[in-house]
């Protein structure tokens, strides 16, 4: 006897996740640092993730559901926050339709420091010397913060807004070329640098005084 029979196959979601801890290190409190979390389907149906939730405060989360077709997979991005100074971990956990995995944990951890805080004494220097003259002023920087603080110093040689392309200082009579300061709110030109800048055109073929007094006159 020949008893015909039929088979049905069902397709079934199959949840994985690309890390089973997320560790942030330590942060400073206030900052923002975020991981990617990848979410995938392994299985042959689709994939419904109700549900991704984090059980502290300190760690959020861009997406809370999302489907997945078969082979398909989502980045979540997880953020990691501290708002106090103290270690902090948590469980991230991920609901889903998966027949034999319908809750899914990921562990976070992490640590929240205190941040440094800069302090500079005096906040401006200023001084008036003659050609050859030198002064010397102190500047003290502190750290009021939990953290060590690492700064550098630099200056800006950013000549001041009004000085002018060209002036034409008058001596005994005659029209003497200065110095000129080429820019006018820009970096000097120091030497060798290939100058790429440009400048506006003079449409004017003579100007000033100036504050000094000078005037300035084109020779064509």
């Amino acid at each position: 006897v020949v008893v015909p029979l039929s088979l049905h196959v069902t397709g079934a979601p199959d949840i994985a996740v690309s890390e089973t801890l997320l560790d942030y290190g330590s942060q400073f409190v206030g900052a923002r640092i975020t991981k990617i979390l990848v979410v995938s389907n392994k299985g042959t149906d689709g994939l419904t993730v109700s549900g991704v939730s984090s059980s502290h405060p300190d760690y959020t989360v861009d997406v809370a559901s999302f489907t997945l077709a078969p082979t398909a997979s989502q980045n979540v991005v997880v953020t990691f926050s501290p708002a106090s100074v103290q270690p902090i971990s948590a469980t991230l956990t991920i609901t889903s339709d998966d027949f034999d995995e319908g809750t899914v944990t990921v562990a976070l951890q992490g640590a929240g420091v205190a941040p440094p805080i800069i302090a500079v004494t005096p906040t401006s220097l200023s001084e008036d010397l003659a050609t050859g003259e030198t002064a010397t002023h102190t500047v003290t920087i502190s750290n009021a913060g939990g953290s060590d603080l690492s700064f550098g110093i630099g200056f800006d040689e950013t000549p001041p807004a009004d000085s002018a392309f060209v002036d034409i200082r008058e001596a005994n009579g005659k029209s003497q070329p200065a110095k000129p300061a080429r820019s006018a709110g820009s970096a000097l030109i120091r030497k060798g640098e290939h100058v790429t800048r440009s400048y506006p055109p003079m449409t004017m073929t003579s100007g000033g005084p100036d504050a000094g007094g000078y005037r300035w006159r084109d020779n064509n």
